[in-house]
């Protein structure tokens, strides 16, 4: 059979966005064995004896790392009365469970949650009531969750054993209003009215939540009359679709609707910003996406549907349409997270991962960074789909080829992710790099595959899970050219390499190692028909995520997708034996599998199928040379060390304007998406991370700041306030600094590490007297101290483009010394339109290491 073939271009200056890791969030719905058999299994010998949670489910799904997981609904939530599941169980009352037909016991209810969210290590993500409930229960739920006075219901929760608020911070307005197997159904005026009214008064109770509208499929007029409505008080919109398909080819581009519903979504935003004249801007949640088919598993019978080889390449593009819309999509929960249209099924003796589990593993653990804007070249899919109207709508959707790609912080590392999508076409993949970019290395790829799109995971077998290979590449190459693309049916698969800006057109292999991953649909090594690697690899057993260090997020090589390891290529296929059996037919049927529990069978690990160990990540920028022990990186032409490494040598402390004028346009996003960069970069560096203070609220100081939620949960949690009291804030920093560094030096002390002072603002000090009467204080003790020039540096970086403020920072940088007599220790740097996180750490470098100055 003839071969297709299609070309990726990658250009590594055309960034799309960050990716939220939101997108990789779960979802919990009273349905089926989600909650109870699922979640909750008191009695069950996989369960902890206290709580009853089962403990290899936990387990697992720490695997797919879910920042967020959505509860108690769903359909579930519009007649759920939250009163009946909390106190002590044996008081709860059973209830008539309307939307899936059958009882509610309340057994596990808001306390029970929490709890379970805090042992799985993901933010807590609720669903008002909006049928049968009232906003006076709502506020009363809140209150419940968050309430730190001596109220009612905040002293109810401490009554009930659970003293400190839960903080919840993401509150979703109802569930699916639209829809008339909605209990409480409404109509999209109606709504509209009613979810701002809620809004409004759910932040008096508590200001900091951020609210979910509830939308439909992103297609249909009720969005456009509820963002008309409410656009300026909520900070998401949700949207939901399941995607499904009578054939393989019609299930796999169903994900294309999605693609396009967030693209027009987005526009009536924009338009109704327009229409209220607000500047905020609200972005998606897509917090229910699935494959599901209700023909094959109906949501009154439990929706136990089994995930075929197609459904995981399904999964996969779903997967590809998040990062691609990363400027869009901010949160995606997966529904649901075990059992009901679940990736994860349980039994009485253990847990099965379903085909569909693998892309969610790997894209949680690798893509993320941020996106590019890829210009994929490739056939398309021009047959019937599910949707009749993606046909057309969609055309460029619908290629076979389906790539998505995420770069490094330091623009070091590209992952690229690569899906064919044909039923019967193997494909050749050109990998075209801009013209200064090459890659080289030996690559690490996991894959996931079968030959047969209907294969599924059963209790019994499992033949799709993760197989390793490595590639050698050739050093400095430009153009890659993969090996065969494999169908029949598809393979996603992700593919790293090192890049390079040394033009070279070599194709030979060459050292260097980085990782990948793979979803496919032929065994392992299916080249070609002259690939000795056709014979099934050998099992191996012993390796999970938990036995490696984390992932490289932000480090380190090109990961993409191609169907299959050329010739010499080492392989391992990860499988481990998973215990008994799913109830359900999946699209192709596959053969009904009956429970039947294993023979002897010792509990297999919680965390079966993980990707091996990765490799030890390189520095972020290194020498023309491959870096040893693995992991590829980029060189740039000239550079032979890691400029940042100075870093690791001072404390970086920032200091933050959080006035009015810094919620004007997106200075306050952009400030905070910046940080987080420079939060993740500094911790290379620094394991004690970095000190973030804002000048106005005193409340939201960062100490010791080595993760990108935590910046991300401040900066969502403060409205920016007052003033700009400039002077104020830093002679604060800077007087407790220099008070200590001459206390260490006259008793003789440890030497203090130095430090870094940078200041965000976006205008003029309140009071500029102020700001230069600390740094000429401070900088003279330090001259009387006889302190060494870099041991203490202050650098203003200016956001937005005032005159006042940038004639003020000009002063500071290039008269103060002169003007005063005491040592430089300022440095100032104008906006450009875009900050960075390299741009914030070279500035602030430059202010105690010259040879980085003026960035």
């Amino acid at each position: 059979m003839a071969n297709g073939s299609a070309t990726v271009r990658i250009d590594t200056q055309r960034v799309l966005g960050q990716i939220d890791e939101r997108i990789y969030s779960g979802f919990t719905e009273h349905m089926g064995r989600c909650i109870y058999g699922g979640i909750l299994d008191p009695g069950n010998k996989n369960s902890d004896p206290v709580t009853g949670y089962r403990l290899d489910v936990l387990e697992a799904l720490k695997e797919l790392k879910p920042p967020l997981v959505r509860y108690p609904g769903g359909n579930f939530v519009s007649s759920y009365r939250w009163q009946d599941g909390i106190g002590p169980k044996e008081d709860r009352p059973k209830r008539l469970e309307l939307a899936w037909r059958g009882e509610e016991s309340n057994q596990f209810g808001t306390d029970e949650f929490m709890q379970w969210c805090k042992q799985l290590g993901a933010e807590p993500f609720i669903c008002l009531n909006m049928g049968t409930g009232t906003l006076e229960s709502a506020l009363d739920w809140l209150e419940y969750m968050n309430g730190s006075s001596n109220t009612h219901f905040a002293a109810l929760r401490r009554k009930n054993g659970h003293e400190e608020p839960y903080k919840v911070k993401y509150i979703a307005l109802g569930n699916e209003m639209w829809g008339d197997w909605q209990v409480g159904q409404m109509r999209a005026e109606d709504y509209a009215k009613a979810a701002r009214q809620w809004g409004k008064a759910l932040k008096l109770v508590d200001p900091t939540i951020k609210l979910i509208s509830c939308g439909k499929e992103g297609y249909d007029d009720w969005d456009r009359i509820v963002l008309a409505e409410v656009v300026d008080i909520v900070d998401f919109h949700s949207l939901h679709l399941y995607t499904k398909g009578a054939t393989h080819e019609i299930n796999v581009m169903g994900p294309a609707a999605a693609e396009k519903a967030i693209q027009m979504t987005m526009e009536v935003v924009d338009l109704a910003r327009i229409a209220k004249k607000t500047t905020n801007r609200p972005t998606i949640c897509f917090d229910e996406w699935n494959v599901w088919d209700p023909v094959i598993a109906d949501g009154e019978k439990g929706a136990e549907q089994v995930y075929t080889m197609s459904d995981a390449v399904a999964v996969a593009s779903w997967l590809n349409v998040f990062v691609r819309t990363c400027k869009s999509t901010s949160i995606a929960c997966l529904a649901q997270s075990v059992n009901v249209i679940s990736p994860l099924m349980t039994s009485p003796e253990g847990i099965l991962k379903q085909t569909t589990f693998y892309p969610l593993q790997l894209f949680a653990n690798y893509m993320r960074g941020k996106a590019l804007d890829l210009h994929v070249d490739s056939p398309r899919y021009e047959g019937p789909t599910d949707l009749p109207w993606v046909t057309s709508i969609c055309a460029e959707q619908l290629t076979w080829l389906d790539a998505s790609a995420s770069l490094d912080v330091d623009a070091s590392v590209l992952n690229l992710v690569l899906v064919n999508r044909h039923g019967s076409l193997d494909f050749d993949v050109q990998l075209r790099l801009a013209s200064t970019e090459q890659v080289s290395g030996e690559v690490e790829l996991f894959e996931v595959h079968h030959e047969d799109v209907g294969a599924v995971n059963s209790w019994e077998k499992q033949p799709v899970g993760i197989v390793k290979s490595t590639e050698r590449l050739a050093a400095d190459s430009k153009e890659i050219s993969s090996p065969l693309l494999r169908s029949p049916h598809t393979r996603p698969m992700f593919r790293r390499f090192s890049t390079s800006n040394q033009p070279s057109s070599s194709s030979s292999p060459a050292p260097n190692v980085s990782r990948a991953a793979t979803v496919s649909s032929r065994p392992p090594g299916s080249v070609g028909t002259n690939n000795p690697y056709r014979q099934q690899p050998p099992e191996l057993s012993g390796l999970s995520l938990d036995d490696a260090p984390p992932p490289p997020d932000y480090n380190t090589a090109l990961r993409h997708s191609i169907s299959g390891p050329p010739q010499g290529h080492q392989q391992q296929q990860q499988q481990q034996p998973l215990p008994p059996p799913v109830h359900n037919a999946a699209r192709p049927p596959p053969q009904q599998q009956q429970y039947q529990p294993p023979q002897q069978q010792a509990r297999p690990s919680s965390q079966t199928n993980a990707p091996p160990p990765p490799q030890q990540r390189p520095n972020s920028v290194s020498s023309s040379a491959p870096t040893a022990g693995g992991g590829a990186s980029v060189r740039r032409r000239g550079s032979v060390e890691d400029p940042l490494a100075p870093l690791g040598k001072y404390d970086v402390v920032l200091l933050v304007d959080d006035s009015p004028s810094m919620s004007d346009g997106n200075l306050w996003q952009q400030t905070r998406d910046a940080l987080m960069g420079v939060a993740e970069k500094c911790v290379k560096y620094d394991k004690d991370g970095i000190e973030i203070r804002f000048m106005n609220n005193d409340g939201n100081q960062l100490r010791n700041v080595t993760d990108v939620s935590t910046v991300r949960e401040a900066f969502d949690e403060i409205v920016p306030f007052g003033s700009t009291p400039t002077g104020m804030a830093l002679d604060e920093i800077l007087r407790d600094y220099v008070d200590a560094y001459e206390d260490s030096k006259a008793a003789k002390g440890a030497r203090m590490k130095p430090m870094i002072v940078l200041v965000l603002t976006d205008g003029r000090a309140d009071d500029p007297d102020g700001v230069k009467d600390c740094i000429i204080e401070m900088a003279g003790r330090l001259d009387d101290a006889k302190a060494p020039p870099f041991q203490l540096g202050v650098q203003f970086i200016q956001l937005g483009n005032d005159a006042d403020a940038a004639a003020f920072l000009a002063e500071l940088d290039d008269d103060l010394k002169a003007d005063s007599g005491v040592r430089d220790m300022v440095d100032t740097t104008p906006y450009e339109g875009q900050i960075s996180p390299d741009f914030i750490l070279k500035a602030a470098l430059g202010s105690v290491v010259k040879r980085l100055d003026n960035p």
